[in-house]
């Protein structure tokens, strides 16, 4: 699967089903396999749906499952609803699942629901100081709002897990530049410069 062949990935992962069917992860990976197969693979509900759903009752607790099974219900079933829990779900299990959190928080936006997407970036930063797609979100939507103390801690958060971000290098740079910290925001600048 890893190295992109599907048709490989499948034939194991099938035998693995066969041989062990109560292992959730081998549902959990036999339906990334037709997800990433795509067509009726992904939107017919025998192939990627139904494998996501038995993964989900054998182990409620694996994060990445609940994500897929809630792109499925988001993508393929064009339900919402299900989608947010689902992904709010994983994010309780794995508050690192980025794809999750990204989802989430990018479904708060589009709904204009902007204080939820912020509440998601504040518990997950709560719950792992090591998240960085919620701690650069967090810090640029504290730079938007004016909020430059809590932006740049949580774009310097940002840069200490990801060193070469660029673009929260010069969110850092700008927020030093509006706290008049001149010389800080010229190095965070160069940094990011460096890196672009």
């Amino acid at each position: 699967f890893q190295v992109g062949d599907h048709a490989a990935a499948r034939d194991l992962l099938e035998r693995a089903v066969s041989l062990l069917p109560e292992e959730s992860v081998y549902h959990y990976w036999l339906g990334r396999v037709f997800w990433q197969l795509g067509g009726q693979f992904r939107t017919d509900k025998q192939h990627a749906q139904s494998h996501f759903l038995l993964s989900a009752k054998l182990d409620w607790s694996l994060a990445a499952n609940l994500t897929y099974l809630g792109h499925y219900y988001l993508e393929v079933e064009n339900d919402v609803s299900k989608a947010k829990r689902l992904y709010q779900k994983a994010l309780s299990i794995d508050p690192t699942d980025e794809a999750a959190g990204v989802t989430l928080t990018n479904l708060f936006l589009e709904s204009q629901q902007q204080a939820l997407a912020v509440a998601v970036y504040r518990e997950v930063t709560a719950r792992s100081n090591q998240v960085k797609w919620a701690w650069h979100r967090l810090a640029f939507y504290n730079l938007s709002i004016n909020r430059l103390d809590e932006a740049t801690v949580a774009f310097q958060t940002a840069v200490r897990i990801d060193p070469a971000d660029a673009i929260c290098w010069q969110g850092l740079a700008r927020t030093y530049l509006l706290q008049g910290k001149h010389v800080a925001s010229m190095k965070a600048f160069q940094k990011a410069c460096a890196l672009d």
